[in-house]
Parts: structure tokens; sequence; C-alpha cells
């Protein structure tokens, strides 16, 4: 049978007509449409090789025109899957639909085990375990603290996080302590990036810096930020804030905004609550690498308002995309914050530093929901992608925004559903469980919260409580709706993983990675910074010379013998290759003396007898 005239068009003619349809409105229907119509246009809409058609439709739904797939935040795959433009709309679609009226379902209570499991290879030696959720949980107020970074498609699997040693640790061995480290699911293990470091006339790292996957650095009242690079276990971008003290500091790509204490060498008054809005951008990335200032301003006064009880605005937390600085701000009368009159999320374009919208938390709940007017809009973080924004909200409950749209306020909560376990008190209805921190999936697709026993995951396209685990921790009635007891459980950090396999596409030939089913865990981490334990820094061996590239050693307790690195450099191409070998079975970490000697002198031996058994 003759194929249609469309259908008879050459590839790449078919495939433009078919990103110009992509382009209007709802297009996303339109190929869904044509795409059931035949298989040969099902084959060209959902073939990867075609995934351009559905930028498009992606844009329709609110991704800015200007950003690359490799620059979405949480652009819908795993970091060990390909990125797709599909899956960014997908994503979307499923954002946008609301949960259902009806409470969900809560699945069974799991409890979670205080360490990483080997990886499940299922005998098949090209395996692979990413982290797709990290995030810290509350406990003992007198041990170890933890700062997390969330899991990231650029982390390569890996998670960075940063401890703030017990009270009782003194000056004598602050060089020998962890302050910094990355996880690595493929040895299971920590591997240290910066230590604390002070030397005559050199850069200063400060031992528990304000945002965990960065270290800030001081010399002579100057101070600067370093960034974390995850895969090679070392620091990579380098931002200069000159005099200006950081407060907190969000970054994304070479961009950084700072909130900071003015410059004391400017006109501006000392003040105790930092107020100056700094936008900064990288230039390279090695130690000399130079800074711009893109924009500042002191939201103080920029964004003063005539109204006696709105007046002063407090920046209580923020994040950034490509395009966009989000900032949830709280107003009061003065500076003294002695009375909360309003709370917004103010947008911001990261180019010029502009208010683009402001968006007002609705005084009580959008849902039929009775309970306490009680918020955790400010007792964690909010969640940002290039679209939606979750945070805390009238109620206990959590909030998702579009800030993309015109709309104003949320456009639907997550519901809270009914603790059920035997902790629940039942003889004090209406108050919620406060939520200690937020985090969400390396896909996009899971918004992770943890309460102070138990981390809830919400999957946000099936619109379905995908899991409640618990750490252990034991509350008393009393301290059930705390977010965090006074007791001894220690602190940690809540790890959510995957397994993956190495496998060839029969339909397409693609070879890419598969989740092995049901190999998904998750584990409640405590003690990462326990040299008897994990990992044993025995200290700097020797200062290179340059600002930042301190050689030292680590040892781990599984009897290896140390690997050796370069904090300023980072540990480049030793984990690749390190990975590789553990891919194809090994254990532990090839050593670079192994690779350089022994195997050479073992391949020159076989040569040898090859040889001389030809010649006999």
């Amino acid at each position: 049978m003759d194929l249609p005239p469309l259908l008879q068009l050459p590839t790449e003619i078919l495939i433009n007509i078919l990103k110009f349809t992509a382009s209007s409105p709802g297009s996303y229907i339109t190929l869904l449409k044509l795409a059931q119509t035949c298989s040969h246009l099902h084959h060209a809409i959902f073939c990867s090789e075609n995934d351009s058609i559905w930028r498009g439709a992606a844009l329709t739904l609110g991704i800015h025109e200007s950003l690359q797939l490799e620059q979405i935040l949480y652009p819908g795959s795993s970091a060990v899957q390909r990125r797709l433009w599909q899956n960014v709309v997908k994503l979307s679609l499923g954002w946008s639909r609301p949960f259902p009226v009806a409470a969900p379902t809560a699945p069974r209570l799991q409890k979670v085990p205080k360490e990483l499991p080997p990886p499940d290879r299922n005998g098949d030696w090209f395996g692979r375990r990413t982290i797709e959720l990290f995030t810290y949980g509350e406990g003992s107020r007198k041990g170890a603290a933890y700062l997390s970074k969330h899991a990231s498609v650029k982390d390569d699997g890996c998670v960075v996080f940063q401890i703030r040693p017990e009270k009782a640790l003194t000056a004598t061995n602050s060089m020998t302590r962890l302050v910094t480290g990355v996880l690595d699911p493929a040895f299971g293990k920590i591997q240290a990036v910066a230590l604390e470091w002070k030397a005559q006339n050199q850069w200063t790292a400060a031992p528990f810096p304000t945002s965990a996957g960065f270290l800030v650095e001081e010399k002579n009242g100057e101070y600067r930020v370093r960034a974390v690079d995850a895969p090679e276990m070392g620091l990579s971008q380098l931002w200069n804030l000159g005099k200006r003290a950081p407060d907190r500091f969000v970054a994304n790509g070479e961009i950084l905004v700072a909130v900071t204490f003015p410059d004391p060498t400017s006109s501006v008054a000392a003040t105790q609550i930092p107020s100056n809005l700094l936008c900064v951008e990288s230039v390279g990335t090695n130690t000399e690498a130079e800074s711009k200032v893109v924009w500042e301003f002191d939201l103080s006064r920029e964004w003063v308002e005539d109204e006696p009880y709105t007046s002063f605005p407090h920046l209580k937390n923020f994040h950034i995309t490509r395009k966009h600085l989000v900032c949830l701000v709280t107003r009061h009368p003065s500076s003294t914050l002695g009375k909360l009159t309003r709370t917004n999320f103010i947008v911001i374009s990261l180019e010029t530093g502009i208010v683009v919208k402001t968006m007002k938390f609705p005084v009580k709940c959008i849902s039929t929901n009775t309970r306490a007017a009680f918020t955790t809009a400010f007792s964690h973080d909010f969640l940002l992608t290039d679209t939606y924004i979750v945070s805390g909200g009238i109620g206990g409950v959590l909030l998702v925004w579009d800030y993309s749209k015109d709309r104003k306020g949320p456009i639907y909560e997550i519901p809270n559903p009914i603790d059920s376990d035997a902790n629940n008190v039942e003889d004090t209805p209406g108050f919620p469980r406060q939520y200690s921190s937020l985090s969400l999936s390396v896909d996009g697709r899971f918004v992770g919260a943890t309460t102070s026993d138990k981390l809830w995951l919400f999957d946000m396209v099936e619109k379905k409580v995908h899991g409640i685990y618990s750490n252990g921790r034991k509350i008393k009635k009393s301290d059930f709706y705390t977010k965090n007891p006074f007791d001894d459980f220690p602190a940690g950090v809540w790890c959510w993983w995957r397994e993956w396999r190495n496998c060839r596409n029969v339909k397409t030939g693609e070879v890419g990675w598969e989740e092995i089913k049901g190999s998904e865990g998750v584990a409640y981490l405590t003690d990462l910074g326990n040299e008897g334990s994990l990992m044993n820094t025995r200290g700097i061996l020797q200062n290179t010379g340059s600002p930042g590239e301190i050689t030292y050693l680590l040892h781990a307790n599984d009897g290896n013998a140390p690997t050796r690195g370069v904090v300023g450099k980072g540990f480049r191409g030793v984990r690749s290759y390190e990975k590789s070998v553990y891919w194809m079975g090994y254990k532990g970490v090839i050593l670079d003396w192994a690779f350089l000697v022994v195997v050479p002198v073992v391949v020159a031996l076989i040569v040898a007898i090859l040889i001389r058994f030809e010649a006999v």
C-alpha cells in the first residue's frame, strides 16, 4: 500500500514539519495524536534521534526559550541516563496536575539501615549505583551536624556533604578532621575534598561553609568561594567576593548569587543583618580565575515599601536557575523583625537583577484541610526547578507554585497523609508533623520531605506517596510534633539509591542504562566523619606552593594503600579509571603504582614466555 504524501517526504523535512507543529500551545496533544495514526509517525515522534521535536512543546509548558537541554534543572532523567526533551515534557505535565482530593494511601512503613549495602550487580559486571536523593536528618545537638547538597545530574551519581564535628573536638586535631566529603556509591565509601588549612600569607578555608558543595576561603579580609566538583573529587569554579563577607550563597554554572554583609570600605553603614545581594560570574576555573560582578544592590533599601507594617524585607532563602533568582522574603515593620506581616516569593532576572514577578503566600489553606494554622514555610528550604517551586505553607502543607505562568499563588498542595504508625498521638488531632528538610530526586520526579524520624517520598508524576521510611528514632508522645526533639539520636543524612545495568535496546540497538527492578534502597547514614570507621585523613603532607593545592593521603580501612590527590586540582582521571576497574568486577581502589609497574612487568613476562615457547 502506498504511503500518504506526508510520509513520503524526506526525513529531514518531516522532522521540521513536526517541529513547527510542536511550537503551538497544546502541541504535545497534537504530537500524541499524530503518533497514534501510524507506526511510521510513532517512530518518528518518539525516536530519541528526533528528540528535538519535543523542544517546542517544552517551551510552551514554561521552559525558557534560551535554555539548552543540559542547562535545565532536573531534566527528567537519572544521572546515568540520556537527557531527552520528551522527559522534560512528561515531567512538566506530571507536575502541573494536582494531587487527588482524597487523602493518598500511605504505603507500609520501612525501617532503613545505617549504612550502604554492597552494590547488587546480579552477576552483571557492568553495573552502576547512583544516589538519586540525598538530604540531611536532624539529631542530637551535641554530636556532629551535617549539611548536604541535593543530588544532581552533574555530580554523576555522587553526593557532596559537609560535617561540623562534635563540640568536643579541639583545635589540636582540626587539621585531620573531615570537613567536606564526597560519597561515591561505586565504592561505598567517603573521599575527602577539602581540609581546613592555615598557613602564612595563604587563603584560609572555613571549617563549615554556609552552603553544602562549596568551600569558603579568606585572606586579608577578602573572600572567595570554591565549588566542589564531585566526579573529580576536587574543586572547580571560583568566585571572588572581595571585601564582602558572605552569609549564604547559591550557584548554577558560572553564576553565583550571595547575600553578604556590606563592604567595610563602602559608605554603607554596617548592619547585623546581611542584606547585600550580589551576583558574580566566574571567569575560568583555576585558582587564579577572575570574577566579575553582574549586579549588586542592598535589598533592605531597594525593596522597602511605603506601608508601615510591610516596610522592612528579610531574605529567608533563595535559589537560582540559569535565568532566574527566586527569593523567599518576609515583611516586618522594622529591622528588628518583631512582627511578621507578609510572606512573598520574589522572582528576579538573573541577567539584570530586576524583579519580574511577586507571589504572595496564602493566609489560609487552599484545600478543605481544617488543621491548625501552623506553618513550616520558614523552618526548611524550598525547592526550585525552571518552572516550579515547592515550599511549606499554612497548616504544615507543602505548596506547589508555577512561577512561569501569570498565576500569583500556589497551584495545589501536596497532601500530608495520616501518619498511622505506633507513634501517632490520637488524642491531639489538628497539629501536623513538621518537615525538617526538602529534597528533589535527580530525575525531578520525587519530592523528599523529612520529619524528625521519617523520610517521605512523593511521586509528582503519578501523584501518590512512593514510600515512607523510618530511621529508628524513638519519639515521645510529647515530642511527636517537634521538628527535632532533644535526645541522643545521631544526626545523619538520608540516602536513596538505585542500581543500574548496562544493556542494549533490542529495538533501537542503543546502549544505555536500565534500572534493575526492585533494587532501589534507602539508608540513614551516620558517623560519616568518624575517622575510625569510614575514612581516616592522615593530614597534610606537603604544600606544593600554589594556594589551594595541597597534597595529602587518604587511608581507607579496607587495607588498600593510600590514594594521592591534590585538593586544588582534584582527582583528575583517577575516579574514571577506578570506576571502570570496578565495573570489570574488581573490588577496592587500584593504585597508580599497580597499574604503571605491576601490569607492564606481568605483560613483559607473558610475552617472553610466548616467544620462548614459539622458539622451542
